[in-house]
């Protein structure tokens, strides 16, 4: 969701604001090897990586009995943190920052790779299933522009309406519209709390639409969505992005740690190295905190009780 590797808030933004101008390493011990006094976490704004941040904070607090910040961010400013040594673990990453990457990793070495979080981003355009059923060659995008009028919407005239990402999201839409000659407006969300509501608001009416979407996603356990088939991902088909004229590529998500953390942090950051769990468990939690209306705590407390198999084995010495 949100980048790849080609290309890829108000009160969040003071906290980290706040972070990098300090320059504290939130009760670092000296590199003896010794554990860290407090780990922060950054998580980005959006449902799945919260569900992460939640499960891990969880975990180091009541098996580990460490002292956790969780904090939302950005992922560019989340890059800047880890560098900085202000932010230690980020446990969702798509793949979308190169440039901080080759930075910070290449050059600076002050953010290590943390291993794959054990879920895969997918992005796409998807319909609902009771419009695929009545029309089944909708799902192949040569044809969409013969339902821009069961798609059509106030503001898109004539043409077909794509519901878009939310704004900060990586998405290469607008592209694709452009190079596939598809007759459709782009009406982006306002947030991912907006898209899931307009998503419910015409699934719930039994109504059609076309939609940016991607998995895992929490509200994939509730809307039965069917993918458009796109033309075939090829390396190279979204570079520049302006020439994008392919489907989405899958991205296997990653955690990254800040390097001093990944060397110093012992079982703190042996636990999150270790931390590894399904598209099911992450919609499992997020639901819980998304649509059940629990707090992070909470949702990662139940989680915790009813998949002690699944989270065992992160310990250190498991």
């Amino acid at each position: 969701m949100r980048a790849d590797r080609r290309t890829r808030t108000g009160g969040a933004v003071v906290v980290v604001a706040a972070l990098l101008a300090s320059g504290c390493t939130d009760g670092k011990k000296e590199k003896d090897g010794a554990d860290y006094d407090k780990v922060v976490i950054a998580v980005a704004p959006w449902a799945g990586a919260r569900a992460n941040g939640a499960v891990a904070a969880h975990l180091l607090r009541e098996e580990l009995d460490v002292t956790v910040e969780v904090v939302e961010m950005e992922t560019r400013e989340a890059w800047d943190a880890m560098d900085a040594g202000t932010v230690h673990a980020f446990l969702e990453d798509w793949l979308g920052n190169q440039a901080r990457e080759d930075e910070y990793i290449g050059r600076t070495g002050t953010v290590v790779e943390g291993g794959d979080l054990g879920v895969t981003g997918r992005i796409g355009w998807f319909v609902p299933k009771y419009f695929a059923d009545s029309n089944p060659d909708v799902v192949d995008w040569e044809n969409l522009n013969d339902y821009t009028e069961e798609f059509g919407a106030p503001g898109t005239g004539d043409k077909g309406r794509l519901i878009g990402a939310e704004k900060s999201w990586t998405s290469y839409d607008k592209h694709l519209v452009k190079n596939l000659d598809l007759e459709y407006v782009i009406q982006p969300a306002e947030s991912e709390e907006d898209l899931v509501a307009t998503l419910e608001k015409h699934y719930e009416a039994g109504e059609p639409f076309l939609t940016y979407w991607q998995e895992p996603h929490w509200k994939n356990l509730e809307l039965d969505l069917v993918e458009v088939e796109l033309p075939e991902y090829t390396e190279g088909c979204n570079v520049p992005a302006e020439f994008t004229d392919c489907a989405y590529f899958n991205t296997p998500l990653q955690k990254f740690f800040n390097a001093d953390f990944e060397q110093y942090g012992g079982p703190a950051a042996e636990l999150l190295r270790n931390f590894r769990w399904s598209d099911d468990d992450q919609n499992q939690v997020a639901r819980m905190m998304a649509s059940d209306d629990l707090k992070g705590p909470e949702a990662a407390a139940r989680w915790a009780r009813e998949n002690r198999e699944t989270w065992r084995p992160w310990l250190p010495g498991s």
